[in-house]
């Protein structure tokens, strides 16, 4: 039999209503038809016919049979049960033509989308929402109240260009008593007055206002201020005073600290703040606090391709502004916007790498700060492979100056609240005395004469548990008193005696009691 032959062949069952039914019928008719018309082109039957010549034939002819078998299905079927609107597919769209814009290549509405007839709208129809970002928000910060903290009302800060000389840092007092009496000659109110002087860590002068004054009324008398600080210098120094307001940081990561040219030119913080300006509309409009400053050490960012720059910010809505964009290219790198959080530097012993205690104070001496052996066997650097990680502090399997480490946590303020200080929860092994709970023998609180005993020095009493009473032993009551008492003995033989013989009876057991 020939390959093309459809004898012997099972056609499928035809289906009323049935799509995939009627596909098969066309596709079966049309493949006879086809066959047919090749037996009548070559004049012989069907299975002298070469393969290849009827697969031609048949080639030649496919085109209008799949396009009459594209009609017959893409008309609408009328099922058994009709539904409630009918149904017209979708007709193929022609393809756009060179020079359309997207509008017009767009889908328009399908008649299968549009509303049916029976449907009645809601009468109070309920909007949809769309999706929206996260957005940042700055956590609340409450007024300081100590007049030392960053940010109080009372606080006035006087910066100085150039910088102060030290010997013009005088003490606090003597400012003091200075600008109280050059204020007074300014026939100032009574409430303005000045409770003290500190200096800040770039040497310049905050000026701590009294109670029932604030920063603000202080800058009425700022020439006052600046001359009773410095004197009259003839425009030597340019002075700036403001109050010292709370302001907020934002934190670029990823800024590239040298040019990528030949050169390789390191950038500095007005550098990277004018291409921050360049790429970013919003950061134009901004009042901004303070001049950026690369985060580290002085000198540190050229040793790194990467580093962070900080921005302050006196408006806590720029800020935000700012952390809501997110991302911004800084010369052609892509950088993160992040907030800055001030934490306290933590500091290792640069001998055994402990967080505990100081370099002065180590008792441990040079130890690996991987694995805490002594600098005998090997050093940091020369870590071996095979030797597993300890740290000094809490003597478990991580490096011991890894950032992970709970107490580390713990004094960063990175720590969950509620969260123990060491992995386990208990006490760091080797650091105090484990109680005997968690050690699994007996109660945890000591009994009361040892808590009595540590808390005033004072040795345990014996108790009598009939009648709780302390219970001394005769000849012991001097040698008590002479181990305890700071100074010669107070009480004389006589009274320690007499005071024996009322106690003695103590340890006698209490008589039967008659029924």
């Amino acid at each position: 039999m020939s390959p093309l032959s459809t004898e012997g062949v099972a056609k499928p069952k035809k289906t009323p209503g049935s799509s995939t039914a009627k596909h098969k019928a066309l596709v079966d008719s049309a493949h006879e038809s086809l066959c047919e018309k090749a037996v009548k082109a070559f004049g012989q039957k069907r299975q002298s016919i070469p393969a290849r010549a009827l697969n031609q034939e048949i080639a030649s002819q496919a085109s209008d049979i799949q396009e009459k078998i594209l009609t017959d299905i893409t008309q609408p079927v009328e099922a058994e049960n009709p539904q409630r609107f009918p149904v017209n597919p979708l007709t193929p769209a022609p393809l756009p033509r060179p020079g359309t814009n997207a509008s017009q290549c767009a889908p328009q509405v399908s008649p299968n989308r549009s509303k049916p007839q029976w449907m009645t709208p809601s009468a109070n129809p309920m909007p949809f929402k769309p999706s929206m970002e996260r957005q940042w928000a700055l956590p609340p910060r409450l007024t300081p109240v100590n007049p030392t903290q960053h940010g109080h009302p009372g606080c006035l800060i006087v910066e100085f260009k150039p910088k102060l000389p030290v010997e013009k840092q005088v003490q606090g007092w003597f400012l003091r008593e200075k600008i109280n009496l050059s204020v007074e000659m300014e026939e100032a109110p009574e409430n303005i007055c000045v409770a003290g002087i500190s200096w800040s860590h770039t040497g310049n002068p905050i000026v701590i206002a009294a109670d029932g004054c604030s920063a603000v009324d202080l800058m009425t008398y700022e020439d006052t201020i600046v001359n009773a600080l410095i004197g009259n210098t003839e425009g030597e120094f340019l002075t700036d005073a403001h109050p010292d307001v709370e302001y907020h940081k934002v934190k670029l990561n990823g800024v590239p600290t040298q040019s990528f040219s030949l050169s390789g030119e390191p950038y500095d913080a007005e550098d990277v703040m004018e291409e921050f300006a360049e790429q970013c509309v919003a950061y134009r409009l901004m009042g901004q606090y303070a001049k950026p400053i690369w985060l580290g050490s002085a000198g540190t960012e050229n040793r790194k391709t990467m580093g962070m720059v900080v921005f302050s910010f006196a408006n806590a809505e720029d800020a935000r502004t700012l952390l809501n964009i997110r991302r911004v290219f800084i010369f052609g790198e892509a950088c993160t916007i992040t907030r800055y959080e001030d934490r306290a530097p933590i500091w290792y012993c640069k001998k055994c790498g402990s967080i505990g205690h100081s370099t002065a104070t180590c008792r441990n001496g040079d130890r690996c700060k991987t694995c805490s052996a002594p600098t005998a066997d090997h050093d940091t650097h020369n870590h071996p492979v095979g030797v597993p990680a300890k740290c000094i502090d809490c003597h478990r399997d991580h490096a011991s100056t890894d950032k992970n480490f709970p107490m580390r946590k713990h004094k960063e303020g990175r720590a969950t609240p509620g969260a123990p200080k060491t992995p386990g929860g208990g006490p760091i092994p080797g650091k105090g005395k484990e109680t005997a709970k968690m050690k699994g023998k007996g109660p945890m609180r000591p009994p009361a004469d040892q808590a009595m005993q540590k808390s005033t020095g004072m040795p345990a009493v014996p108790t009598n548990t009939a009648t709780q009473r302390p219970a001394f032993k005769a000849g012991k009551w001097k040698t008590m008193c002479k181990k305890t008492a700071k100074g010669p003995v107070e009480l004389s033989q006589q009274e320690a005696e007499d005071m024996v013989e009322d106690n003695s009876t103590v340890n006698e057991p209490p008589p039967p009691q008659s029924q």
